[in-house]
C-alpha cells in the first residue's frame, strides 16, 4: 500500500513538474519574440517609404532645375574681366541673381564673350550697357543680343558710323528692343544691398568719343567698383569738378591703361587699393602705358592684367574682395619714363 501511495504521489510531482516548465516557456517565447517581429516590420515600412520618397525628390529635381535667379543667389558679387584682348567685356553677377554686361568687346572677340557667358550659365542678361559705340565695346554686342534673353539695353546718345555700330542697331530692331539713353544719374536695378549709377555722360558735346563714355559705380554693402569705359582727362576732370563721389576699392583703368587712361587727380579722388586693366597682348608696347603702371604702382596700387591672368574674376562678400589670380609684379620706374 505504501508503495503504491508513494507511486502516485511521484507520478503526480512530476505532472506538475512538467505543466509548470511548458508556462515558462511560452512566456518567455512570447516576450522575446514580438518586439523583435515588430520592429523588424517598421524598419522594413520606414525603409520602403524613404526609397519612394528619394524616388519621388530626384524625379522632381530633374523636372524643376531651377532658374538662373536661383541659381547665382548665392551671398556673393562677382564681377567678370572677360580677356577680350584690346577692348572691354564686363560681366557683373549680384547677389540676387541679377545679371548686367558692360560691353561685349569687339567683332573678333564676340565668340569668347558668348561662350563666357554660356560657361557662367546666364540665360537672360537684366542689363547690357554700352560704355561709348568705338569697335573694341560695341563690337560683340549684337552676338550676345542674338544669343541671349535681353531685358535692358543702355547707351550714350551718341552714334558711330562704323560697321560695328550699325550690326548693333540691327540686332536691336531684330529683338524689338529699345535703347535707353544713359546719362549722369541713371540708376539700375540689380537687387537688395546693391547699389548701381552711372556717373557720366555728362555733356553731349565731346570732339573724342572717349569722353561720351558711361562711368559707373556698383557698391555692395562695404565695397566698390568704378567701370570707367575708355574716359580720358576732359570727362574724369567733369566728374570731378561734379563733385561726384568715384571713391572705389577697384578702379577698371581706361582705355587698356594708355597715356590718358588715369589723371593722377582722379587716381587720388578714385583712391583704389586694386586696378584691372583690359589688354591685349599684341607686343605694341603702348598699352598699357608704362607711366600709368608707374602711377598705379607707385601709389600702391595692386594690378590685375587679363594680357597676364587671362579672364579675371573678383568677389566680394561685402565686405572683402578677393580675385582668382595673383596680382602683376612691376617695378616702379624712377625717373618716370617719358611719353611714347
Amino acid at each position: 500500500m505504501k508503495k503504491t501511495l508513494c507511486f502516485i504521489l511521484a507520478a503526480l510531482m512530476i505532472v506538475f513538474l512538467f505543466a509548470g516548465c511548458s508556462k515558462n516557456s511560452v512566456k518567455n517565447k512570447t516576450s522575446t519574440t514580438l518586439p523583435s517581429t515588430n520592429s523588424t516590420t517598421m524598419n522594413e515600412k520606414t525603409e520602403a517609404e524613404n526609397d519612394a520618397e528619394n524616388i519621388n525628390q530626384d524625379e522632381n529635381n530633374e523636372d524643376e532645375p531651377g532658374t538662373q535667379d536661383e541659381q547665382s543667389a548665392t551671398g556673393l558679387l562677382k564681377v567678370h574681366y572677360i580677356n577680350v584682348g584690346n577692348g572691354d567685356s564686363i560681366l557683373i553677377q549680384a547677389p540676387s541673381g541679377k545679371t548686367m554686361l558692360i560691353d561685349g568687346g569687339s567683332n573678333s572677340s564676340e565668340g569668347i564673350v558668348v561662350e563666357y557667358l554660356r560657361g557662367q550659365g546666364i540665360r537672360k542678361l537684366d542689363y547690357i550697357i554700352v560704355s561709348h559705340p568705338h569697335e573694341e565695346n560695341i563690337g560683340g554686342i549684337d552676338a550676345v543680343i542674338r544669343e541671349f534673353e535681353v531685358l535692358n539695353i543702355y547707351a550714350p546718345n551718341i552714334g558711330s558710323d562704323t560697321s560695328a555700330y550699325e550690326d548693333f542697331l540691327l540686332a536691336v530692331k531684330e529683338k524689338k528692343l529699345k535703347i535707353q539713353s544713359i546719362k549722369s544719374g541713371t540708376g539700375f536695378d540689380m537687387g537688395e544691398d546693391v547699389a548701381v549709377s552711372a556717373l557720366s555722360p555728362i555733356s553731349t558735346n565731346y570732339n573724342n568719343l572717349n569722353n561720351y563714355s558711361a562711368v559707373i559705380k556698383l557698391v555692395y554693402r562695404n565695397t566698390s567698383f568704378l567701370f570707367t569705359g575708355d574716359a580720358e582727362e576732359q570727362l574724369q576732370k567733369q566728374i570731378l569738378s561734379k563733385g561726384l563721389d568715384v571713391s572705389a576699392n577697384v578702379l577698371k583703368v581706361s582705355n587698356q591703361g594708355g597715356i590718358n587712361s588715369v589723371t593722377p587727380e582722379f587716381l587720388s579722388a578714385v583712391a583704389p587699393i586694386y586696378a584691372v586693366i583690359s589688354v591685349g597682348n599684341n607686343g605694341s608696347g603702348r598699352f598699357p602705358y608704362v607711366g600709368t603702371l608707374n602711377m598705379l604702382s607707385g601709389t600702391g596700387v595692386e594690378i590685375y592684367r587679363t594680357d597676364v591672368s587671362g579672364d579675371i574674376v573678383a568677389e566680394s562678400d561685402g565686405d572683402n574682395i578677393t580675385f582668382n589670380a595673383e596680382p602683376y609684379k612691376f617695378v616702379v620706374q624712377t625717373p618716370p619714363p617719358s611719353d611714347p
